[in-house]
């Protein structure tokens, strides 16, 4: 793709909506061309700038992602952007800003397998569920991908600064289809989660109230024909009605663990011995604490 082009769907992009933007790049068959025709001007953009954004329709640009008919025409990155290549698989793990401990542990569990299994996790960095998936990842080593609803210029929760820092520094990356966002509204998140949704094959739902926005990323994955799985909760924890009633009406699968999503590999049973091996080597009350709580990572 030529530097023209890139800059034409950039601009093409900051004019229109992402399902507008990606209509007029099939009908005129480029950016460029639909530019002229629909009189949009180009935006100027810096050569920095240019380095830290990838289009639809580069080599980089994710397969999954741009299966979807709403996906950004842009995408503007900090960090490791080879995360987005088909070299990974990646899962999305969501779930509520204000978790239950048992919430806590079920996504520090289901981090440990995804790592284990090779995954790169997917979330929102809000507060709560999506920023524990970030921080138990790169606790346990692995790779992770935040995708931010406001511009990637700006972090924000500004609360989560320390948490992008980490992420960057940890070849992790940070991705959102705005460089800077001067006002945003509570639709950004829904649009930001479309992204969460497209990035993966898999997206699983730890704890989520009946309005939780973690349960708007799972309806969107149905929508893609994506698989969606939920964990079940106690009946009398509100953290849990939009789980356990996705259960109810069979819109998403149950699952108690990462392995039953991905049920061929073998790791499972390998990964249980070398863990049984690693606390046989314990004091035994640190031993005993951490078989109690399955968080070995």
């Amino acid at each position: 793709m030529t530097i023209k082009e890139k800059l034409a769907r950039i601009s093409l992009a900051a004019s229109l909506s992402a399902r507008e933007s990606r209509k007029a790049l099939e009908y005129f068959q480029s950016a460029s061309a639909a530019l002229e025709a629909l009189k949009i001007s180009k935006i100027d953009i810096d050569d920095n700038l240019l380095k830290s954004c990838i289009v639809f329709g580069e080599a980089l640009f994710p397969r999954e992602l741009a299966e979807i008919l709403d996906c950004p025409l842009v995408i503007y990155y900090k960090g490791n952007i080879s995360l987005l290549s088909e070299t990974y698989n990646r899962i999305a793990l969501v779930g509520t800003r204000r978790p239950s401990e048992y919430g806590r542990r079920v996504a520090q569990r289901f981090v440990i397998e995804a790592v284990e299994l090779g995954l790169v996790t997917v979330s929102g960095m809000a507060y709560g569920i999506d920023s524990d998936i970030h921080n138990y990842t790169l606790d346990c080593n692995g790779k992770t991908i935040a995708v931010l609803g406001t511009g990637i210029s700006k972090i924000y929760p500004s609360g989560n600064q320390y948490l992008a820092e980490r992420i960057i520094d940890n070849n992790g990356l940070i991705i959102s289809e705005y460089y800077a966002v001067d006002s945003y509204n509570k639709w950004v998140f829904p649009r930001r989660n479309r992204i969460i949704a497209g990035l993966a094959e898999n997206t699983i739902v730890i704890e989520a109230g009946l309005k939780s926005g973690a349960l708007v990323t799972a309806e969107l994955a149905l929508d893609y024909n994506r698989n969606v799985f939920v964990t079940p909760g106690s009946i009398f924890n509100p953290n849990s009605f939009g789980c356990n009633n996705a259960i109810k009406e069979l819109k998403a699968g149950l699952i108690t663990s990462v392995y039953d999503v991905y049920p061929s590999r073998n790791i499972h049973n390998q990964n249980q011995d070398n863990n049984v091996e690693y606390v046989s080597k314990l004091p035994i009350a640190e031993a005993l604490s951490l078989m109690g709580n399955s968080e070995i990572c």
